[in-house]
């Protein structure tokens, strides 16, 4: 009767363990935030002129340049935890010119409805 007790024990402690890790929210944003800062690190003296999409552990991150100074900017697209905008470098005001949001916004949306669309019956 002593080890069923012990069981029932580690069983209630090994499923409250399982939760606490993999519904913690501060684990979540930590991973998002090392999203951004692979591919802020991977493409920071990237001489790419124009805004550009990456993916990476199945997240897309879109980055800018910055005016004047032509700095990347990177946001995580979509965010499954808060902050729900993740912008880095933080200490950048993002601003981008309505050319390059056309451009980010045509190419999302076309991937997005590629992948929907139905063959009719």
């Amino acid at each position: 009767m002593v080890w069923f007790g012990l069981a029932a024990i580690a069983l209630v402690a090994a499923t409250r363990l399982y939760w606490s890790v993999l519904h913690d929210p501060e684990l979540a944003n930590k991973h998002e935030w090392s999203i951004l800062q692979v591919v802020e690190a991977h493409y920071r003296d990237s001489q790419q002129p124009t805004p550009s999409i990456q993916f990476l552990d199945g997240n897309a991150v879109i980055g800018f340049r910055t005016p004047p100074a032509g700095q990347w900017v990177w946001v995580l697209a979509n965010p499954q935890v808060t902050p729900r905008l993740k912008v880095m470098p933080s200490d950048v005001k993002l601003q981008i010119s309505r050319k390059d949001f056309e451009d980010v916004r045509r190419s999302e949306t076309e991937l997005f409805l590629s992948s929907k669309i139905m063959e009719e019956e």
